[in-house]
């Protein structure tokens, strides 16, 4: 288990992984057992006791891709001499 504390950070910390808010500090104190948010939390500067269980890196979402697909070139539009 492992114990975060507030100190002078915000007491909600967002998830961009989740895309929602993942910890509310009571108290200025977080306890938890999730090596995830445990790592989220480290990474974003929280003070804690305990020691951090080794986890995979956590990624970015990424967009999915779309295959570029190739419009057939138009023809250019030119002016007409008189």
């Amino acid at each position: 288990m492992m114990k975060f504390f507030q100190d002078n950070h915000p007491p909600n910390v967002w998830d961009p992984v989740k895309n929602k808010v993942t910890v509310r500090f009571e108290n200025k104190v977080f306890e938890t057992d999730d090596p995830a948010l445990a790592d989220l939390l480290v990474k974003a500067g929280y003070r804690y006791n305990g020691s951090i269980p080794e986890l995979e890196p956590i990624s970015e979402p990424k967009a999915a891709e779309k295959p570029v697909e190739k419009e057939p070139a138009k023809p250019r539009m030119v002016r007409k001499k008189k």
